[in-house]
C-alpha cells in the first residue's frame, strides 16, 4: 500500500517522536500493512516457515514476492522489536519492491517478538517471532562437532540464552544409559540477565571409568524453560572432517589414558603408532586413500592390549557445485551453491586457475556449514560476481580448506560485455506524440529486459519486455528489436495521452535476472504548441539561417533579381538576398561587387532595378542610385541613356535599349523625356557646349554628351505618321524633327518614372 508523503508527514514526525515507546509495545507504531514472511535459509528461496527458534538461528526475512511492501529500489532495514530496537540486517529491494534479507535472531529473553521491516517511510511491517531457550556445554578448546568430549576434571563452558531475565539456572546431567547416574553442578550458581542468558565454567566431577558414557546436561530456570546439551564423558578418538571425499587429509586425535603406547588403525590396517602425552592427548594425519568407494571405515585406537576406542569416517562422493546461470558477462552477479564439502571449511571458487573469490578474501563468501539446524554440513550458497577475464568458456571449481574439490564438468560461458541501448527514440515529445523505442546491442543479452516509463509524479506510465529471442542481427555485432515486437508484446499504446503531466519523464531498463539498471534516459512531455509558437518557432529559424549556411559550407553562386542561389554541402537552395546581411563594397563602370554572409557576388548595375534600384542624385555626370541594400554610384553613360523630343506638332517617341523594354514617350512643346535603364528623368536644359547639354533635373545636374544620345527614328516616324490626318513625305519633316531634337534640349523638362522588379 503506498500512502501520500505529504499528507502523512504529520505522521512521520509523530512516529520519529514516540519510537522509543516500540520496544515496550512493540507494534503499536509499527503500522503494519505489509508483513513480511519468516523463511528457512535452506535451500536457496526457501518458502519453509520459520518462525521459533533459539537466539542466533538464520532466518530471511521476505517481502512479499507479488508485489513487494517496500518501494521500489528502497534501502530495507530490519528491527528487533520495533523501530527503536536493534538492526538486525539490511538490504535493498529489488524494482517491484522485492526484498529478502537474512538475519540472526539475537540473544533475547524466552517468548514472543517481534522482526519489523521498514523501507524508510511511514509504513512498516512485521512478524512475529517465538525465541525458545539453547544450551551449548563445549570443551576447553571447543570440539570441532557435537557433541562435546571430556574426561572426569575436565573444564567445560556453560552458555545458555532464551531463558527467563534475572532468573536463577538449576544445572545436572544424567547418563543416557542409566539415568539414576546423576550429578547436580552447584557451584558455581547460575543466574540469567536482563536478556535471559547466562555463562560460565564448570568442572566435570570425579566419575568412574566403568560410568563413563553419554551424558544429557539440562539447565531449567525458575519458570520452567530449559534446554538440554550432550556431552560424552570418555576415552575417545575422533576425526576432522568426520567424511569427505578421497584425497583428502584428516585429523585423527583424542584422549585416552595418559602416556601409553597405542596403535593406530584405519579399516583394520596399521597406519601409524605412538604414546599418549600426559593428558592422554594424541595426534595424526592421515590421506584417504583414493582407492576407496563411497561409504563408512572404522578408525581404531588400541592401548593396554585390550582397550579400544573406535570412529567412523565416511568417504563421500566428490562434491557437487550448482551454478544459477552457466551463462553471463563480466560484473554479472551469480548465485553458486555446493553440497559435499566439509562442514566449517573455507572455500575458494576457480575460473580456470584464476581465483575468482575465497573465505580469506570475503568473510561473506563461506565457509561452508558446520551442521547446524536445517542448512546440510559441508553445503553453501553464495554469490559471486564474474571477474573481468576474456570472453570465452570457463572451467568452474570450488576447493575446500581441506582439499575437498568439486566434480569436473561445470562451465562458464563468459560472453564479451554487452553494449546495450534501450532508451525512447526522441528527448522531447508533445502531449498526444507517438512514442517508440530504439534498441541497440553489441550481442544478444543473455537477460530479459523488463523497461517501464514513468511521468513526472513517479507512476508508471507503461511497461513492457524484450527478451533474448527478440534480438535482431543487423550486421556483424550489430543487434536490434524490431518496434513492432517491442509493441506487440506490451500491447503498448504508445500515444502519450493529451492530458499527460508536463516536464520530464523517465525511461529505465532492467535486468530481469538481477534487476541491475541496463539503461536509462529522461524526456520531457511538453503541452501542444498553438500557432504562435509555431510562428515563433518560423522566426527563431529565419534567425539562425545564417548560422545554418555557414555550417553547411554554403556559397553564393548567382543572384536572379533578389533571389540567391546558394551552394551548400547538403545541396543547392535558393533565398532572398536580404537575409544574407547583403552589403555593396565596390563598384566599377558596369558592375557592382555585392558582399554576404555567404561570400561576394558580382552584377551589373543595370540589374539593381531588381533590388529596387532608385536614382536618388545626379551630380554632372554622377548618379547614385539607391537600393535595398545599400548607395551605388556610377556615371550616366553606364545606365544606357535613350532621350526623345518633339518639336511642333504633338508626336510620340519610342525608344529602347536591349537592357530595357519600356516605352519613351515625348510631349509636344518643350517637354522631352530622357531614358535610363533606372528609369527616366525629366529636365531642363541650362548650357550647350558642342554636344555637350547641360540639364537640370529635380535630382541634380546631368551632363550629356548628345552624339551618345539613341534614338530609335523609324519609332519616331511610325508614331507621327499615325497622328496625321493624311498621308504626306515625312522625311523632311524628320530630319527637321532630329535636328530640332538637338536645338530644344535646352527647354526639356524630364519626370522620371522609375520601376521596380521585386523578386516573389
Amino acid at each position: 500500500m503506498r500512502i501520500s508523503k505529504k499528507l502523512y508527514t504529520t505522521l512521520i514526525i509523530t512516529v520519529l517522536t514516540i519510537s522509543s515507546l516500540i520496544a515496550a509495545i512493540p507494534m503499536a507504531s509499527a503500522e503494519i500493512t505489509g508483513d513480511p514472511y519468516l523463511c528457512a535459509t535452506w535451500p536457496p528461496g526457501s518458502t519453509t516457515a520459520l518462525t521459533t527458534g533459539t537466539p542466533g538461528t538464520s532466518v530471511d526475512v521476505v517481502g512479499n514476492s507479488t508485489g513487494g511492501y517496500a518501494d521500489a529500489f528502497a534501502t530495507v532495514t530490519v528491527y528487533w522489536d520495533g523501530l527503536s530496537g536493534p538492526v538486525l540486517g539490511e538490504g535493498d529491494a529489488d524494482h517491484n519492491g522485492d526484498y529478502r534479507i537474512r538475519v540472526k535472531i539475537p540473544a533475547d529473553i524466552n517468548g514472543t517478538h517481534w522482526i519489523v521491516v521498514n523501507d524508510g517511510e511511514t509504513e512498516s511491517g512485521g512478524a512475529a517471532f517465538e525465541v525458545i531457550p539453547t544450551l551449548s556445554v563445549a570443551s576447553i578448546p571447543p570440539a570441532y562437532f557435537p557433541p562435546t568430549l571430556a574426561l572426569p576434571g575436565d573444564d567445560l563452558t556453560v552458555t545458555g540464552h532464551g531463558y527467563a531475565p534475572d532468573s536463577d539456572i538449576t544445572l545436572f546431567f544424567n547418563q543416557t544409559t542409566d539415568p539414576t547416574i546423576n550429578f547436580v553442578i552447584t557451584a558455581p550458581a547460575f543466574t540469567t540477565n536482563g536478556t535471559g542468558s547466562f555463562s560460565g565454567t564448570i568442572t566435570v566431577p570425579a566419575i568412574d571409568m566403568a560410568d563413563f558414557d553419554m551424558y544429557v546436561f539440562n539447565a531449567t530456570d525458575e519458570d520452567g524453560n530449559s534446554a538440554t546439551s550432550m556431552v560424552s564423558i570418555d576415552y575417545y578418538i575422533t576425526c576432522y572432517p568426520g567424511s569427505g571425499p578421497t584425497g583428502i587429509d584428516i585429523w585423527i586425535f583424542g584422549r585416552i589414558a595418559a602416556s601409553v603406547a597405542y596403535d593406530l588403525r584405519f579399516n583394520g590396517a596399521l597406519i601409524a603408532t605412538g604414546t599418549s602425552d600426559s593428558t592422554g592427548s594424541y595426534f595424526e594425519i592421515y590421506t584417504i586413500p583414493a582407492v576407496l568407494s563411497p561409504g563408512k571405515y572404522p578408525i581404531d585406537i588400541w592401548w593396554a592390549l585390550t582397550e579400544v576406542r573406535s570412529v567412523n569416517f565416511t568417504v563421500a562422493a566428490q562434491p557437487t557445485i550448482v551454478l544459477g546461470t552457466d551463462t553471463g558477462i563480466a560484473g554479472d552477479v551469480v548465485t553458486i551453491t555446493g553440497t559435499g564439502f566439509v562442514g566449517g571449511a573455507d572455500i575458494t571458487l576457480y575460473f580456470g586457475t584464476t581465483v575468482v573469490n575465497s573465505t580469506d578474501m570475503d568473510d561473506r563468501f563461506g565457509p561452508t556449514n558446520d551442521g547446524w539446524y536445517t542448512f546440510p554440513a559441508g553445503a553453501f550458497s553464495e554469490e559471486f560476481t564474474v571477474p573481468s577475464l576474456a570472453p570465452g568458456i570457463y572451467t568452474v571449481s570450488v576447493v575446500d580448506s581441506w582439499g575437498a574439490a568439486s566434480q569436473a564438468g561445470v562451465f562458464f560461458n563468459l560472453m564479451p560485455t554487452p553494449l546495450i541501448t534501450v532508451e525512447t527514440r526522441a528527448t522531447e515529445y508533445y502531449q498526444g506524440d507517438l512514442m517508440s523505442l530504439y534498441t541497440w546491442s553489441n550481442i544478444i543479452p543473455s537477460y530479459d529486459v523488463e523497461w517501464e516509463i514513468t511521468d513526472t509524479t513517479g507512476n508508471i506510465y507503461i511497461y513492457g519486455y524484450i527478451y533474448t529471442s527478440d534480438w535482431n542481427m543487423i550486421s556483424t555485432n550489430s543487434y536490434m528489436v524490431p518496434y513492432y515486437r517491442i509493441r506487440l508484446q506490451t500491447y503498448w499504446n504508445n500515444m502519450i495521452p493529451d492530458d499527460a503531466p508536463v516536464g520530464v519523464w523517465n525511461f529505465t531498463a532492467y535486468n530481469t535476472g538481477t534487476s541491475a539498471k541496463v539503461d536509462t534516459n529522461l524526456f520531457s512531455v511538453s503541452a501542444k504548441p498553438d500557432m504562435q509558437d509555431v510562428i515563433d518557432e518560423i522566426d527563431e529559424c529565419c534567425s539562425n539561417m545564417t548560422a545554418l549556411l555557414e555550417t553547411l559550407d554554403g556559397k553564393i553562386v548567382a543572384i536572379n533579381g533578389t533571389i540567391a542561389t546558394i551552394s551548400t554541402t547538403v545541396g543547392t537552395i535558393n533565398l532572398d538576398i536580404t537575409e544574407l546581411k547583403p552589403t555593396i563594397i565596390t563598384t566599377s563602370e558596369d558592375v557592382v561587387t555585392i558582399k554576404t554572409s555567404v561570400g561576394n557576388i558580382e552584377m551589373d548595375i543595370g540589374d539593381l532595378s531588381d533590388l529596387g534600384g532608385t536614382i536618388s542624385n545626379i551630380n554632372n555626370n554622377v548618379v547614385t542610385i539607391k537600393t535595398i541594400i545599400g548607395d551605388v554610384q556610377t556615371k550616366i553613360g553606364s545606365l544606357d541613356v535613350v532621350l526623345g523630343v518633339v518639336a511642333g506638332d504633338t508626336a510620340f517617341i519610342k525608344a529602347s535599349v536591349d537592357s530595357l523594354d519600356t516605352v519613351l514617350g515625348v510631349v509636344a512643346g518643350d517637354t522631352a523625356i530622357i531614358k535610363t535603364s533606372l528609369g527616366t528623368i525629366n529636365g531642363t536644359i541650362t548650357d550647350m557646349n558642342g554636344t555637350i547639354a547641360t540639364i537640370q533635373t529635380d535630382l541634380g545636374t546631368v551632363k550629356l554628351d548628345l552624339a551618345s544620345v539613341k534614338t530609335d527614328v523609324s519609332a519616331v516616324k511610325t508614331d507621327v505618321e499615325e497622328s496625321l490626318p493624311v498621308t504626306v513625305d515625312m522625311m523632311p519633316i524628320w530630319i527637321a524633327v532630329v535636328l530640332s531634337l538637338i536645338a530644344a534640349i535646352a527647354a526639356i523638362f524630364a519626370v522620371v518614372t522609375i520601376r521596380q522588379k521585386i523578386a516573389g
